[in-house]
C-alpha cells in the first residue's frame, strides 16, 4: 500500500511539473512583454527570443511579434506542425514588420528536421559590422527523411553580411540544406515576395 500511494504521489508531482500545451495556441512577443507572462494575449505578451526558443510549439500554433517591434538574436522555435495545422511566425498590430536581427548569429532564424512551418510578415537581417559565415534563414534536414511544407513569404530579408562561400555551408539570404548519411529533402516549399 504504501509503494502505491508512493508511486501516485510521484506521478502527481511529475504531472504538475509537466507544462501544459494545447495546440492551437496564439502566443503574442513585445518588446514591452515578460517573459513570466503566459503570452497568450496582446495584453501579456512574452518579451524576448529566449523565450520563445525555450518553447516547443504544436500544430496550429502561432507566434505573432508585434508590428514596429524589434529582436537581436537568433530566432530558433522547437516543434512541427501537422498536415494541413501548421505552426505559424506572423506580426500582430499595425507598422512596420517586426525586426529580427540575427548580429553575426550563424543564422537570424534556423529550423532544424522541423516540418510544417509558414513564415512571413518578418523583416530579417544579420549584421554586426564585419562578414563571417552566417544566413537570413536556414532550414536544415539531417538524417530525418522528408521534411514537408515549409513556406517563406512576404518577409523583407536583407543586410545578411557573409563570407563568399556558396557551397551547402555557405552564407545565404535564404538557406534549405540537407546533411547527413540517412537521405533527406524537402518536399512543399514555398519562398514567396
Amino acid at each position: 500500500l504504501f509503494f502505491i500511494i508512493s508511486f501516485a504521489f510521484i506521478v502527481i508531482a511529475m504531472l504538475a511539473q509537466a507544462k501544459a500545451h494545447a495546440a492551437n495556441t496564439t502566443y503574442y512577443v513585445d518588446p514591452a512583454g515578460n517573459d513570466s507572462n503566459n503570452g497568450t494575449s496582446t495584453s501579456t505578451p512574452w518579451k524576448t527570443l529566449a523565450k520563445v526558443n525555450a518553447t516547443t510549439f504544436t500544430s496550429g500554433d502561432k507566434i505573432l511579434f508585434k508590428s514596429g517591434g524589434s529582436w537581436t538574436g537568433q530566432l530558433n522555435p522547437k516543434g512541427s506542425g501537422t498536415s494541413g495545422s501548421p505552426i505559424t511566425i506572423d506580426k500582430y498590430g499595425t507598422g512596420n514588420k517586426p525586426l529580427i536581427d540575427g548580429n553575426g548569429a550563424g543564422s537570424t532564424l534556423y529550423l532544424y528536421n522541423q516540418q510544417y512551418w509558414e513564415i512571413q510578415n518578418l523583416e530579417i537581417k544579420n549584421y554586426n559590422g564585419y562578414n563571417s559565415n552566417r544566413r537570413g534563414i536556414e532550414v536544415t534536414s539531417k538524417d530525418i527523411g522528408t521534411l514537408n511544407h515549409i513556406y517563406i513569404k512576404n518577409n523583407n530579408i536583407h543586410d545578411v553580411w557573409g563570407d563568399n562561400v556558396k557551397d551547402t555551408n555557405g552564407s545565404a539570404g535564404i538557406l534549405f540544406v540537407s546533411r547527413g548519411t540517412v537521405p533527406s529533402n524537402f518536399n512543399d516549399v514555398l519562398i514567396d515576395n
